[in-house]
């Protein structure tokens, strides 16, 4: 059999088409895509139709890998996200901004987000504008001590509900949801990246954009800038 982590499989839903997408990890070669176009342009997803579609797709994969597929990256492209913003200002005394100071000011934002983010599943946290003393900057500064500092935070959340019937509908496969992630926010990367959809979407997976703060679980051994401060969020 086939080693399954040669691979990597990508799930495309909107209310236009499904996608089913399989590469090899090491050359990005496409091993397997498929798409249906979707007739009723509904505001809502059509679960009957995406359970068809993957048992139309999901054996042939394996049939073709001559392996089981075991994690899917899912991007959904539907209004079904939940945008929050907030700012949050904290004082720095002087001392060089660092990664654990920004750690403890975005547990703080979560926390005072906590109600308006009560049964929705954090899917992006991006920081959006960093000011410095009162300057702004796209991107974190090195080496930079400073008086005070304050955080432009986005976070796109998606109810539980629906990322509970996408992880409900893979079970039934023996398929865990990888990761998911919003098409929109997606697409505002392909000017400045050449990748597809596909790999964009793996890329901001992996912390490849310095400023989305990455969700990871305690036991992620390979942490990036801003994996290795937000292991709170597991």
């Amino acid at each position: 059999m086939t080693s399954d982590i040669q691979f990597e499989t990508f799930l495309l839903v909107s209310n236009k088409k499904f996608s089913i997408l399989v590469i090899r990890k090491f050359d990005l070669q496409k091993i397997y895509l498929e798409e249906i176009e979707l007739s009723n342009n509904t505001s809502n997803i059509d679960f009957n139709g995406l359970n068809d579609f993957l048992d139309n797709n999901i054996f042939k994969i394996e049939k073709i890998l001559k392996n089981f597929v075991k994690n899917i990256y899912l991007i959904i492209d539907f209004n079904n996200f939940f945008p929050v913003k907030i700012s949050i200002k904290k004082d720095n005394f002087g001392n060089q901004l660092s990664s654990n100071s920004l750690s403890h000011t975005l547990n703080e934002a979560k926390d005072i987000c906590r109600k308006t983010l009560e049964k929705k599943k954090i899917i992006h946290l991006i920081i959006e504008n960093y000011i410095i003393d009162e300057k702004h900057f796209l991107k974190l500064p090195k080496n930079l001590k400073c008086r005070n500092f304050s955080l432009d935070l986005k976070f796109i959340c998606l109810s539980d509900h629906l990322f509970k019937s996408f992880e409900q509908i893979l079970k039934r496969y023996q398929i865990s949801l990888k990761s998911v992630t919003a098409y929109d926010y997606i697409k505002k990367f392909i000017d400045e990246d050449s990748s597809d959809i596909y790999n964009l979407s793996k890329k901001i997976v992996k912390g490849s954009f310095e400023n989305e703060v990455m969700i990871v679980t305690k036991n992620h051994k390979k942490q990036g800038f801003f994996e290795k401060f937000f292991n709170f969020f597991s």
